[in-house]
């Protein structure tokens, strides 16, 4: 029996990239259903905003995936590769495609693509407007995609490796998380130069070295978090870059000069203590940014009992308070998560034990634990739930 933490919390999907299965679960029903069958071994999962449809990216198909009817509604064999990133209105995708070496702006109502880029694109995010998408190469180019002026590619290779990048809140730019700096881009074309630079650098924000780091930006504007590891099996740091002094990126209108305005970033580190890691894979800040989560795959040898999941919590000026859950014996780390839409609860997909945790957010415990019973496509046993995605706080407004 599975009892319901709340019913704007009810709603919970979860697959893995090693099953064919997806489990949909509505936590006031007191049960978990079998899961439901996919057409194709899905490598990605992103959940609208509206909540109204799953896009689950494959090797072999593009699938619509609708929420109400826990059904996949479209497959799309034209369109193969990992889902990077959906806009806001739900109305474009970006598809990478590692086989055409083609990275896709693609309408998933009509089946159409809208554009595409030659390349290999590895992390992507959209402006919160849905106007502007930056995508991330496997050969450290940032891509930036606009409803208005299309593509453009800047080189960003002598920053090292390009691991992620997120779009700040408002929307007014985007941040790369590269091997030793943050890098802003501005939304302001500069137009001082021989030719228009219209995504051109507001900021570099030096951090330590790492071989891979998460971005996630606060929703009150005023945050960038960025959780990086120097090598595998090491201690994850937290950099809270504050923006703007705490007061956020500019809302102006661009300089009449043609100049590019700066991003004002500070930098505040605070250390995941306890926490060995074998990758960082992400970082979940609630509605409200009162707090952030982050996932982690297990180091080497991990034992499976006293896993911890972290935790940080944000301040208005200095560093945050870094905390931790103790995860239930069976599991070896949280992998992937989701934030509940009331921010009580923090769901996370765990290795060792193939569970999903409900983590109660107000005293960070581990409260119960379900089994998604997804059955493994390398192993033959269950597969790591490490897709998992909850219904947002917007799909609730006008219920």
């Amino acid at each position: 029996m599975v009892n319901a933490p709340g019913t704007s919390s009810s709603l919970i999907w979860t697959a893995s990239t090693d099953s064919l299965y997806l489990l949909p679960l509505d936590l006031t029903t007191n049960s978990v259903p079998a899961p439901t069958k996919l057409p194709y071994q899905p490598n990605s999962m992103v959940l609208t905003q509206d909540g109204s449809s799953i896009f689950l990216g494959s090797s072999s198909a593009f699938m619509t995936y609708a929420t109400g009817t826990n059904s996949v509604t479209r497959t799309d064999v034209t369109i193969q590769g990992p889902v990077l990133a959906a806009s806001p209105d739900s109305a474009n995708v970006v598809v990478t495609d590692p086989a055409r070496k083609l990275i896709y702006i693609y309408q998933p109502a009509s089946s159409a693509v809208v554009s595409s880029f030659r390349g290999l694109g590895t992390r992507a995010a959209y402006t919160p407007d849905g106007t502007t998408a930056y995508v991330l190469t496997l050969d450290n180019r940032l891509l930036v995609y606009n409803t208005t002026t299309s593509w453009h590619s800047y080189d960003l290779s002598a920053n090292g490796t390009l691991n992620d990048v997120v779009s700040a809140i408002p929307a007014v730019g985007g941040f790369i998380g590269t091997s030793t700096a943050v890098n802003g881009r501005s939304y302001c074309p500069n137009t001082t130069t021989a030719v228009t630079d219209f995504y051109p650098q507001a900021s570099n924000t030096t951090v330590s070295a790492a071989v891979i780091d998460r971005l996630a930006a606060t929703n009150d504007g005023k945050h960038l978090l960025d959780v990086r590891l120097a090598g595998a099996n090491g201690t994850p740091i937290v950099n809270d870059l504050l923006l703007g002094g705490g007061t956020g990126l500019p809302t102006q209108q661009c300089p009449l000069n043609g100049t590019t305005p700066a991003f004002t970033t500070t930098v505040n580190t605070a250390v995941l203590t306890g926490l060995l890691a074998g990758t960082v894979t992400g970082i979940y800040p609630a509605s409200d940014s009162s707090i952030a989560f982050i996932t982690n795959t297990p180091a080497t040898g991990a034992s499976a009992t006293g896993a911890l999941l972290s935790a940080y919590r944000p301040s208005a000026s200095g560093a945050g308070t870094v905390s931790s859950v103790t995860l239930a014996s069976g599991a070896t780390a949280a992998v992937a998560g989701a934030v509940s839409s009331d921010n009580r609860f923090f769901f996370a997909g765990t290795s060792g034990d193939n569970k999903l945790h409900f983590i109660t957010v107000s005293s960070l415990t581990d409260t119960r634990q379900i089994t998604p019973n997804l059955p493994s496509v390398s192993t033959g046993g269950t597969a790591v739930p490490n897709l998992v995605v909850s219904r947002p706080r917007t799909a609730l407004a006008g219920q």
